[in-house]
Formats: C-alpha cells, structure tokens, sequence
C-alpha cells in the first residue's frame, strides 16, 4: 500500500493501537496514517472509557497551555476535528471564548454538545471569516488528498494551528 499523500512510499507498520487499528508511517513523507483509514472506527464500542478520556483531556491541557499566551480573551474559535471538545471547552472556560467546534463523528459531537461546546458535522453553516483562530490538532492526517486544499484555505480566517506528530 502507497502513502496518499505523496504517492511515493510504500506505508510501513509503525505500531498497533489495538486488534483492529493499526498505524503505518510513510518512509517517504513520514506521516502517520491510520488502517483501516475509516474515520470512525475508534469512536464506537469503548472509546469513551476512562482512559482514552483522560488521554484526551491530557492533549487538550497540553495545547491549552501552548496556545494559552497567544489567544486573546474573548476571541471567536472554531477547532476542526475537536472530538469531545475538551480544547474548545478549556478556551471557553479560561479565556471567555466563543467556541465552535467540528466533529464528523455523532457519539463525540453529542458528547461536545452535552458540556457546553457547540459542536457541527460540518463548515458549512459557519462563516469561517468570522472566526479569529483555528485550531485542529491530529487531524490533518486523516484527510484525502483531494480534500487537503480545502482544510488548508480555511487559514485566512487568522491564526491556523495545525498539530500532527510526526514519527
């Protein structure tokens, strides 16, 4: 199997995540990506455990805190791909921020929505010039190719943070 993104390299098993999910990374490229590529796969059955919901309240912290000095108080921000919203609601709590966030799968944008992060499946009823900064943490990795230029343009609204690790 051949990396999406740059067409070149042969994908290489990087790890498992479980029986189901495994990570491969592009010698090429070196991104990450995710097989079986189905964006949902992980939401269901037991992603809500204990665990995997404090690893995710984790990152949020963590990114709170890199971004913390650079967001004004009371600045409109939308994150793109936000889960259960945890970032967007730490922003909200913290800096009076007017959150949005969007998230294709229904279990966690219930979640979202449920604490207080207004939460879409997608962009299209926002204004995205209307939003100071953008967020999107671990995401852009499990976008098509096709698809990229779209995630990319939306940085015109102001800051555009991208965060994806690469291995």
């Amino acid at each position: 199997m051949h990396c999406k993104i740059c067409k070149k390299g042969k994908l290489e098993k990087k790890f498992n995540y479980d029986e189901q999910i495994s990570y491969l990374i592009c010698p090429n490229c070196k991104i990450l990506t995710r097989f079986p590529d189905n964006l949902t796969i992980d939401y269901y059955n037991d992603y809500m455990d204990d665990d995997k919901l404090s690893k995710s309240k984790s990152l949020a912290k963590y990114y709170f805190k890199l971004f913390e000095s650079t967001v004004n108080k009371n600045a409109k921000i939308l994150e793109i791909g936000g889960s259960f919203g945890f970032f967007s609601l730490l922003m909200k709590i913290k800096k009076n921020c007017i959150v949005r966030n969007i998230e294709l799968s229904k279990h966690c944008a219930d979640f979202a929505n449920k604490n207080g992060v207004p939460t879409f499946s997608t962009i299209a009823d926002l204004d995205i010039n209307s939003f100071d900064y953008i967020f999107s943490f671990h995401v852009i990795e499990h976008i098509e190719p096709n698809l990229l230029m779209n995630f990319i343009k939306y940085s015109y609204a102001g800051l555009l943070a991208v965060v994806s690790k690469r291995c």
